[in-house]
């Protein structure tokens, strides 16, 4: 313990209070560990806490540096210490970029999750375990705002979502800042690897973390990631209310259908405001199984003057389409 008994260290009960929150007491935990101070506070923190949880350490290996070996290494040494199972892989994340057409960070982030699911399936888990925290989150919503995104965008991460059913992931340091987690770590004594990868700001995240924030905290408002979380989580309450309005009128507006289509009453949603009609176009097209990522803002924006029409038509991602026919919206997507 970093405290004494009668005084339990203030990280570790909040990340009790927050596990509470977003873990089943029963089933096994799979605790992401690059070996950066983050992660290594998180699984410190977890074992600290004294979670009825199993916990299993993994670690992915990019291979986008020489030292990449090292950190597998240290993460391993890190679970021996704790008796904890570890599982790590390897994966040349730079070839995977290149095949898939992708950036490096996108190709990484999909092979360090498709590696995590994988992982807590092998042990039978509930949950992946990640070490975002606050200011990960400030940056997210800023980085999304910049680039342009909806309501739900706006959000920022959720602090647990469904990874691959039943699999959920979990951030219990969402609410945590930085300063806090390396607080804590001093007074546990913990070490960790440091990645000079994370300086280079070449990298977009790395740009909004070492320039772009610092600069709004010293020109604008000393505490801008705070503001900034105070508004994802102001996004994320709107999100949900305008969640449970769309879902009304989508069961409202729906009427019978054949597999691979909708058919929505369009006199139900022209009725309803823009923002809301838009919200329920996005649930009828995830109903049909198109993937969040594939539907743009505007892409609902086209379906919605598609509404206005009396035969229009319209194409969707995947060789989906949208067509009016008498009064009625028919959306089709093909799997």
């Amino acid at each position: 313990m970093t405290e004494s008994a009668n005084q339990p260290d203030p990280f570790v009960n909040t990340l009790q209070l927050r596990c509470a929150d977003l873990l089943s007491p029963a089933g096994a935990v799979v605790v992401a560990v690059s070996g950066g101070l983050d992660s290594v506070a998180l699984l410190a923190g977890l074992v600290e806490a004294g979670l009825k949880n199993p916990l299993i350490v993994a670690h992915l290996d990019h291979g986008l540096r020489g030292e990449s070996s090292q950190d597998a290494a240290f993460v391993q040494q890190l679970a021996e210490g704790y008796s904890l199972s570890c599982a790590c892989e390897r994966q040349d994340v730079g070839a995977l970029a290149e095949s898939l057409g992708e950036g490096v960070e996108q190709a990484a982030r999909t092979a360090r999750y498709e590696f995590l699911v994988r992982v807590a399936r092998q042990h039978g888990a509930v949950a992946v375990a990640v070490a975002h925290h606050a200011d990960d989150q400030a940056e997210t919503i800023l980085f999304r705002a910049l680039r342009g995104t909806a309501l739900r965008g706006l959000a920022g991460m959720r602090a647990r979502r469904v990874l691959e059913s039943p699999v959920e992931l979990v951030r219990p340091l969402l609410t945590i800042g930085r300063r806090e987690i390396e607080q804590y770590a001093s007074r546990a004594g913990l070490t960790w690897r440091e990645d000079a990868s994370n300086n280079e700001t070449v990298y977009r995240r790395n740009f909004i973390r070492h320039e772009l924030l610092p600069a709004a905290r010293e020109k604008i408002n000393p505490k801008a990631g705070e503001a900034l979380c105070r508004l994802g989580q102001l996004a994320a309450d709107a999100e949900e209310a305008l969640h449970a309005l769309a879902t009304e009128l989508l069961k409202k507006s729906r009427r019978p259908s054949q597999d691979g289509q909708l058919v929505l009453d369009a006199r139900s949603l022209r009725s309803a405001p823009g923002y809301l009609r838009r919200a329920v176009l996005h649930r009828a097209l995830q109903s049909l199984g198109m993937p969040q990522r594939d539907v743009s803002t505007h892409h609902l924006e086209q379906l919605d003057a598609l509404l206005a029409t009396a035969d229009g038509q319209m194409n969707l991602p995947g060789n989906g389409s949208a067509q009016m026919q008498k009064k009625r919206l028919v959306l089709t997507v093909r799997n």
